[in-house]
Order: C-alpha cells, then structure tokens, then sequence
C-alpha cells in the first residue's frame, strides 16, 4: 500500500477591484493590492467587512458560502452554491439599481508562475465576464472578454486552470476547500464538529490522491442511499406485516362467539360513516352559504359606490344650474353690507333695492330678465333625495348581509371543526377495529384468504429488496473501507507533524494543552473520521463544551493547520474576525495566533472592527510593516451620524496601530 502524501497548491489572492460598487460610497471603484501576509481590512461596523470578504470569494468560486453549509458531496454542494439566484439575493439591496448592470469584482490570483485575474459581475449568470492568463516564466499572455468569447468559454478555462494549477481533480473540490476550509465567515461554521465535511478535508490533506476525495464521498453517499433505502423497505415490510395480522385476528373474531360484537362494530362504523357524510355535507353548505352572501356584499359594495359618484355628480350638477344672483360675492355681500359693493355707496335701500330686482328675475346690474329655473331646481332636489334614499336602503342591506356573513363565517368555522373530529373519530374507529369492517363489508367469503396472500407476497418481495439494499450498502462499506484504512495509515505517519503545528497554534491562543485525536467511525451505516479534542486533558465531544471564543479559535487554529499542511507553498485564509466574542487577554493571544501562522509564509485577509483591539495590537506589534498591511475603510464609506461623533476615538484607534507596526 503506498503512503505517498499528495500535496496541492492554492492560489495567493494578490490584487482586488471593485467597480462601481456603490455600498462603499466614498470609493465605489477600489483598487486594493494584497502586498504582505497579513492584509487587515479595519472599519467601523455596518461599513460592509463582510461584503468584501464574500464578493472576493465569489469572484475566485462563482458563489457565496451557503449560510447553512449543508453537505453531502462536493459537486452537489456546487451545485446549490453557485445558483446565480443566491448571488442575486445577497447582493440585493447593497447595490443601488441604476448600477446592477455594471458592478463586478474583480481579483488577482498567483500561482505556479502563474498570474489569473478573473472578472465577475454581481448581477449576471455567475459565470465569468473577463478572464486574464499569463505566464510569468514564457510571457505567453491570454486574454478573454465578452467581446472575443463567451461566458461559458471563459468559465471553463477558468476552472481547467485553477484546476491544473492546483492539483485538485474538478473545480468542485476547489469551491470545497475556499468555503469550507480557508474561509472563516460571518456564519462561524465550525469544522471541527461537522464529521462529513472534516472527512474530506482529511482526504485531501493526508491523501495520496485527491481523486480519492471524490471517490470516497461518492461511496459514503450512495452506501447512505443504499442503507437508507433498506430502511424504507424494510418498514413497508413491517406495515405490511401489521395488516396481515389484523386480518387474521379479524377472521378468528368471525368465528368466535363474538357475533353480536362484530355486527355492532359494523353499525358503529356505518353511523360513524353516516356523521362525516353529514358534517361534509354541512360544510360544504355552509360554504355555499358564505360565498353567495361575499358575492352579495360584494354586489351591493358596487351598487353602493356607483351611487356615491351619482350622488356627487347630481350635487354637483345642481350647485353650478341654481341662480348666482342671490348667492354672487358683490350682490350677497351689498345685501349683507347695506352698501354697494361696487361702488361702495352706503344705504338701507340699497339691500331693499337690490332684493326687489332679485325678485322680478332681473340682473341688478343690467336689468336684463333671468330664467327662472326653481322647476328645474326642484326636480334636481328630488332626484338627489331619491339616491340618498337608495344609498340608505343600500347600506343597512350591506349592514344586513355583513352581520349575515360574519354569522356564516362562525358556523362554517364550527362545521369545519365538527367534520374534522368526526373524520378523527372515523379513522381512529378503522384503525382499531380494520379487520372486522373489512370482514363486514367484504361479500366475498375467501376475501381475507385472498387479501393476506397478496400482502405476503408484498411483504416478501419488500424484504428481498431490503436486503438486496443492506447487501449493496455493506460492498459499498467495504470499498470505502479500503480507502479509509489507507487515510488512517497515512495520518498515523503524517499526524506527528500536523498534530504538532495544530497544538503550537492553538496553545498560542488558549494558554493550555491541546490534543486532536482521529476518530474512525465503523459502524454499519456510518463511515467517515472524526478529531476528539482534548483541551488540557479534558475530552471536549461538542462545540458546546467550549466557550464561544474559545470555539471560534480553535476553530482557526485547526483551519490554519490543514491549509498549511496540504499546501505545497503558502496558504491563504480569509477571516471574518469574531473578535468581539474575546476579552483583552484573549484577544492578545489571538493575535499572537494569527502571526505564528503568517510568518511561515502563509496569508490572511482578515476584517476587524475600528477599536482598541488588542488583536490587531499584538499582530501589528508581531509582523510590523514588513509583514503586514491596514486597509483604512473609513476612507471607502461615510461613517453613521453617531459614528461620526465619536471619529477621535477611530482617528485614535488607527494611530495605536500604525504605531506598534513602526
């Protein structure tokens, strides 16, 4: 059995763009280069850290980190992952409409005497939109655009590349290893306690090819399949069997003495019968019922409004017919004023003067005769009377058939509930009593013969089936089994090393000792590793066992020892820092952490928060400048109104540590 440990090699991110990516409102086209081990991505909260983790890792996978991080498969999580649909519905709402159709993110990766930049756009397929490949050691350059390619094109030689380059067997195992492994988001996914998820990590790790991977994923789903489906068959079995047995106790109650109990089993279940026929009935009545009366409210509803425009327009139409000499502002108001209005001449007759003219239908300013239209008035009045009569008469009938509605609304709530208890009291009567209303209601005297030779047949040909599956999943152990036994072989001659730089980066964080040790499980329908961590000397089985900081760091710890031994070359981890889960002490320590992994030559690109972060101290104390850059994102978005208030404390913040990385 060879033992020969397969290294593969991961891409150093050297370069991110944005464009147009207006979330960052200050600079919504960033140009960051990636020039030390440490690159710290420092802000206040709310600014968008997170965002620009995730649209780097969408732009190097074609997806965002599923929240749930459910996984089977590597190829079947891809799938779900790279749906352009959960691009879309995370980048909603974080870029302003006008711009969705020109916003991309765009990265530079290195690798192998390799240089790739990719290009994707937020809002599209997923797929890549530009596409850069140069060889850094013949200068052989290619470029690929929308304009001389396509984007299927591109995101081929995109992932062939990654592909070749890396080591790895498909472009899956790579959105496996970036999601999984190198990145420590803002959904603090623990790898340590997710088996599934740990066991192929390990394969890729501490395998002799990373084809295995593959191979040993797709065996552990389909024995799962395989077992899963023997399960089923076997319960269909068992219900099966359960029939089976209440038809002979049915056939042994008819020939015991028992008669008269049956024929009353069988007349209990006819009236119960009888009763949810009823209740159906009734609630199919009523429901009748309650649909005439909302298509009656709904009629007069109609009636209702029409007659409101009626009402208004006749109103309206009689106001603009009635005579204005009376009510025009200069003859009312010289009535009134007992003085001309016109030209302000002072008399009682003027008032007398002016309502005699009025009164022989003449204009008082020209004398000329004015039609009497009080007929006219008189009819246009009853006619307004006549619809508001109509609008009264509609509106209690709309009182009437609401109050009707809401009664029938009640009863059909009630007739629903009786059908419902009537239909529990049926099926619950069957269930007890199955075999005798079968015997009853059966003409036929051989029935029961006949129906139980039927269902051994059923039964039989489910528990071959359930045994074919437990055969097909126990080959399919046993495949798995061998590619298991060589991991295991090749982590007890490799463990010594990893083990080792796992317990230098963890005690350098928790201050105690620390121990993993691989677990195999080997149960029938469970296959697959496990780490048990031990924390000074104490098991800890779950997540739980360990405060939420110490969790999270432990965590990394573990994530920083993988990347770093499966690597041929530096490794590269993007953390979203859970900073605030720490104390200063801790939070020290963390750092300190942080920087053994960095000064081997590996990379993080991490976030952290605008404060007196003791993490941020302790690696910017540790690394200096040589080995580590602050990206200031108060220089990329406006700050919040209460932020704002307070910018001495961040000016202060920043000046801490540009000083200790002096």
């Amino acid at each position: 059995m060879t033992t020969e440990r397969n290294k593969i090699t991961l891409p150093i991110i050297k370069q991110v763009r944005l464009y147009d990516f207006d979330l960052y409102t200050s600079n919504p086209n960033i140009i960051t280069e990636v020039n030390k081990n440490v690159y710290c991505l420092i802000g206040a909260n709310g600014l968008g850290k997170s965002t620009f983790l995730n649209s780097v890792t969408y732009c190097i996978t074609g997806a965002i980190p599923l929240t749930e991080k459910n996984f089977s498969t590597a190829p079947e999580y891809a799938k779900n992952a790279t749906r352009n649909t959960r691009t879309t519905d995370y980048f909603n709402g974080r870029i302003s409409e006008s711009l969705r159709g020109r916003v991309n993110v765009s990265v530079l990766l290195e690798c192998k005497n390799t240089r790739i930049e990719v290009v994707r756009h937020l809002f599209s397929d997923g797929k890549v939109s530009s596409l850069s490949i140069e060889n850094l050691g013949n200068n052989n350059h290619t470029t690929l655009n929308l304009n001389n390619s396509n984007a299927e094109e591109m995101e081929s030689l995109y992932q062939q590349k990654i592909i070749e380059l890396t080591g790895l067997k498909d472009f899956s195992q790579y959105i496996f290893l970036f999601h999984f492994i190198s990145v420590f988001d803002e959904s603090r996914h623990l790898l340590l306690w997710n088996d599934d998820i740990l066991t192929n990590a390990l394969y890729i790790a501490f395998g002799t090819d990373p084809s295995v991977a593959i191979l040993a994923e797709n065996l552990q789903n389909e024995m799962e399949k395989e077992d899963s489906r023997g399960r089923n068959a076997k319960f269909a079995a068992k219900q099966i069997t359960r029939q089976i047995d209440e038809l002979l106790s049915a056939m042994r109650d008819k020939h015991s003495d028992d008669g008269l109990s049956q024929a009353q089993t069988l007349e209990r279940h006819k009236k119960l019968c009888e009763n949810v026929k009823y209740a159906q009935n009734r609630t199919a009545h009523i429901n009748l019922e309650k649909k005439d009366l909302e298509v009656k409210c709904a009629e007069l509803n109609s009636k209702y409004s029409a007659l409101e425009v009626e009402y208004r327009k006749e109103f309206s139409s009689r106001l603009s017919n009635m005579s204005h000499l009376r009510y025009h502002p200069l003859i009312k108001l010289s009535i009134e004023d007992h003085k001309c209005a016109l030209c302000n001449s002072e008399s009682h007759d003027i008032s007398h003067h002016l309502e005699d003219i009025i009164s022989e239908n003449k204009c008082p300013l020209c004398l000329s005769k004015v039609i009497d239209d009080s007929d006219a008035d008189k009819l246009a009045l009853q006619k307004i009377k006549k619809i508001d009569i109509e609008r009264a008469n509609i509106k209690e009938k709309l009182e009437i058939t609401y109050q009707a509605l809401d009664r029938v609304i009640s009863e059909l709530n009630i007739a629903e509930a009786n059908e419902q208890a009537a239909q529990a009291e049926l099926d619950s009567f069957e269930n007890e009593n199955r075999g005798a209303i079968l015997l009853g209601s059966s003409p036929n005297p051989h029935y029961f013969t006949q129906e139980i030779k039927e269902l051994e047949a059923q039964r039989d040909k489910f528990n071959k089936s359930s045994l074919a599956f437990y055969k097909k999943r126990d080959e399919l152990r046993d495949q798995l089994r061998k590619h298991e036994k060589e991991l295991k072989v090749n982590y007890s001659i490799y463990a010594e090393s990893f083990v080792l730089r796992f317990r230098e980066l963890a005690e350098e964080f928790i201050g105690m000792p620390v121990d993993v040790v691989l677990e195999h499980h080997k149960s029938k329908t469970k296959s697959g590793f496990g780490l048990t961590l031990h924390m000074n000397k104490k098991l800890r089985t779950t997540s739980d066992k360990l405060s939420e900081s110490q969790r999270f760091f432990i965590d990394i710890a573990l994530r920083m020892a993988i990347t770093e031994f499966m690597c041929d070359g530096p490794a590269t981890l993007l953390i979203d820092t859970p900073e605030g889960s720490l104390d200063i002490a801790y939070e020290a320590r963390a750092g300190s952490m942080f920087s053994k992994y960095a000064k081997q030559n590996n990379f993080i690109l991490m976030t952290a928060n605008l404060r007196s972060s003791y993490l941020v101290l302790r690696l910017a104390n540790l690394q200096k400048k040589q080995g580590m850059q602050i990206v200031r994102m108060t220089e990329w978005t406006n700050l919040t109104e209460v932020q704002k208030s307070e910018e001495g404390l961040f000016t202060r913040a920043y000046n801490d540590i540009e000083e200790a990385m002096e």
